[in-house]
């Protein structure tokens, strides 16, 4: 049976790279393809919103870099919220921060004003 798939290309920032390699072994993938192709499968089989992420996309690559190298950090540390780790790792670091409880359009603006302060 022939394959139905679409090749497709998608920008892996370099700070994430080795985390998502390693990742991908815990996880159980073969492939970095796989563990993308995985990715994409639980996310619309789940349909949760992507308030935090999204929002990251739409900022400078510069600032996307800081988050990337914090994550990167994170990963490599064994850093680790479970379950929605990412916004409830944002959410941490602005309370943290003396910032008090941010709703979820300020979340990326908090942890840059706090990675600023490293």
């Amino acid at each position: 049976m022939p394959v139905r798939s679409t090749p497709a290309k998608y920008r892996l920032p370099t700070a994430l790279e080795a985390c998502a390699k390693e990742r991908c072994k815990e996880a159980g993938y073969d492939s970095l393809s796989e563990y993308v192709l995985g990715l994409i499968r639980y996310d619309l089989l789940t349909r949760k919103p992507h308030a935090t992420t999204s929002g990251l996309a739409k900022l400078s690559r510069a600032e996307q870099d800081k988050i990337d190298d914090e994550i990167a950090r994170m990963f490599t540390s064994g850093d680790t919220l479970g379950g929605s780790w990412f916004e409830e790792r944002l959410k941490a670091a602005v309370v943290a921060a003396g910032a008090g409880e941010p709703d979820r359009a300020r979340l990326v603006t908090e942890l840059l004003s706090r990675l600023k302060k490293r």
